[in-house]
């Protein structure tokens, strides 16, 4: 098969809208909602500023469970192992776990962010497109 083959076989996309996107996409239409009627003393809503990690997480979880389109292409974790991540700093840093604040807990971004890089550095460019053995 040629490369021009190749790639249009793996750029073809399934017919509609993806569903788990469309999803995603509308929780946060209603999450930003709900903080912008709250915020404009429109509606009394109780959610804490402690929960945005929750929100992280949950996104980086559904990253990682997140199939690729078809079953000969392989899909980075990075994305959603990072999101975890941060989420998990933003639950460290809110409860102030192990001692740990936004004050003195921000190296571990740097270290996180570290980690990453050299996680991408073993991948291909674009690993969506990488071919699996």
């Amino acid at each position: 098969m040629g490369s021009a083959a190749a790639m249009s076989m793996t750029d073809e996309k399934p017919n509609g809208p993806d569903r788990k996107r469309v999803l995603l996409g509308l929780a946060f239409i209603l999450l930003g909602l709900c903080f912008m009627t709250y915020r404009l003393d429109l509606w009394e809503i109780n959610l804490s500023r402690h929960a945005w990690p929750f929100v992280l997480l949950a996104i980086g979880l559904i990253r990682l469970i997140d199939p690729p389109l078809n079953k000969r292409q392989r899909r980075s974790h990075r994305g959603g192992m990072w999101l975890i991540y941060i989420g998990l700093w933003g639950l460290v840093s809110e409860y102030e776990l192990f001692g740990l604040g936004y004050g003195n807990s921000w190296p571990l971004l740097i270290i996180g962010a570290g980690l990453n890089i050299v996680w991408g550095s073993f991948e291909s460019p674009d690993p969506r497109t990488r071919q699996e053995n």
